[in-house]
């Protein structure tokens, strides 16, 4: 993280995270492309924010990650990367 702002959002996040990455159907390989969606961005801390202002989100996002490989792959890859 690279502000104290991303950090306090990940930290109030991280339960609600988890709870959505253990429901998605593959943990392992969902907590797995998360981590490297989430080190693609180039800015995380907006990310975050609307995570926390649409809890909904997490759970789609989970979804996404498990169930559509190659669209999970290529969400957080910046614009001409993929």
């Amino acid at each position: 993280m690279r502000s104290e702002r991303a950090r306090e959002l990940l930290t109030r996040l991280t339960p609600k995270l988890l709870r959505a990455i253990a429901n998605a159907g593959n943990p392992d390989e969902a907590f797995a492309r998360f981590a490297s969606f989430f080190a693609g961005l180039s800015a995380g801390v907006q990310v975050l924010a609307l995570l926390e202002a649409r809890p909904a989100l997490l759970d789609l996002l989970a979804r996404l990650l498990t169930v559509a490989p190659p669209l999970a792959d290529n969400s957080g890859a910046p614009p001409g990367a993929a």
